[in-house]
């Protein structure tokens, strides 16, 4: 992830315009953290899609899957929208848990400083960061990544939500869990 992309800062009221003209600033400077937060979500998201070794969830996505006929690295998907993950079944998403753990690792530093949340304190801080790097990967479970994905999409007003299904599989019936992203202004 390209964490160069860092956000202009907000505005300062200085006294020389009115206060309408700098509370609509305001209003805009908020909706473009929100975009830039929006893109960082979405981003993480596609790379774990990405990483992701499962032809049932390609054909799910297949919308939104990039050189299809490509080698599985070569082969990204690329959801447009948070909207975009949807139904996405959750023996997928945890199928390959020793990736989901490596990517979690890998971002959670980064992320949970970028957005100011924390998986075990109030917010951030650099004894937390210190404890993740001493943490060794027995200690994560799984579905780390999943409680992980949902506590930012709280951050921008959205949520991961799942419901569960009764399916027929061989003439048996079986509850699947499935995940969908929503708009928690929109539900």
């Amino acid at each position: 992830m390209n964490e160069s992309k860092l956000l202009k800062p907000p505005p300062v009221y200085d006294g020389s315009g009115s206060m309408t003209q700098f509370l609509l600033e305001v209003k805009e400077y908020n909706v473009y953290v929100r975009s830039h937060k929006y893109g960082k979500i979405l981003e993480l998201i596609n790379i774990w899609l990405s990483g992701i070794e499962s032809s049932h969830l390609r054909v799910i996505l297949s919308k939104f899957v990039v050189n299809p006929g490509e080698s599985k690295d070569k082969s990204k998907i690329k959801l447009k929208s948070l909207l975009d993950f949807k139904n996405i079944p959750g023996n997928i998403l945890s199928s390959d848990p020793k990736y989901n753990i490596k990517l979690y690792r890998k971002y959670y530093i980064s992320m949970c400083s970028y957005f100011n949340i924390s998986m075990y304190n109030d917010e951030f801080d650099s004894d937390e960061e210190e404890m993740f790097d001493n943490l060794g990967s027995e200690e994560f479970e799984y579905d780390d990544i999943i409680m992980f994905i949902k506590k930012i999409l709280k951050t921008i007003g959205y949520s991961f939500k799942t419901f569960k299904k009764k399916e027929i599989i061989d003439k048996k019936e079986v509850i699947k869990e499935y995940f969908s992203i929503k708009d928690s202004k929109n539900t």
